[in-house]
């Protein structure tokens, strides 16, 4: 989806009373962080969901959101996402 795409959907939920714009991470989409920034422009909370420890590791994560969350109110999710074995994403996290 283009950026304007985002940004036009973004202001659609916002007058539709959506308190939150809920994020995700997934192959194929824009990066959450990158999207995050675009909505928060329009929007007043940005839900990440889910950001996975298998695409970038636990450290990573945490301060890319520490960074976006100085400016921004935020919920965050965590998960290994579609992992087979979760033990063993435990053990890789």
């Amino acid at each position: 989806m283009k950026d304007k795409e985002l940004i036009k959907k973004a202001r659609i939920a916002k007058r539709a009373g959506i308190k939150i714009v809920w994020i995700g991470e997934f192959e194929g989409f824009k990066d959450p962080f990158y999207v995050a920034e675009l909505v928060a422009e329009v929007v007043e909370v940005v839900g990440f969901g889910i950001l996975s420890p298998l695409k970038r590791n636990c450290k990573e994560i945490l301060k890319l959101v520490q960074e976006f969350s100085k400016k921004n109110k935020t919920v965050v999710g965590i998960a290994p996402g579609s992992f087979d074995n979760p033990k063993k994403a435990l053990e890789i996290t």
